[in-house]
């Protein structure tokens, strides 16, 4: 899918977004934040997202900002050192 806009039907417009999810247990409310791909209709309101988060969960919105700038340096210093995904765990060491 395409991030952004497009005037041809059926291309929907779509970005990143902070969700907060709050888990509810016996005794008390556990809120964590986390970053899921929102979607939008066509008069810019999120109409669906993500099930699963792209990043989080994190117990506040700075610490999800920490762990997504981490994510970013690792993948910089290793942009050249790619993984093969269908790889088994012992080929990789």
């Amino acid at each position: 899918m395409v991030a952004g806009r497009r005037l041809s039907e059926g291309v929907v417009m779509w970005n990143y977004r902070i969700f907060k999810r709050v888990y509810r247990g016996c005794d008390k409310a556990y809120i964590t934040y986390e970053l899921h791909e929102t979607y939008y209709d066509d008069a810019g309101k999120p109409d669906g997202w993500s099930t699963e988060p792209q990043a989080g969960p994190a117990e506040s919105v700075e610490e999800l900002i920490d762990e997504l700038r981490m994510m970013a340096r690792d993948a910089y210093k290793r942009r050249n050192d790619i993984l093969d995904y269908d790889a088994t765990p012992v080929e990789l060491i």
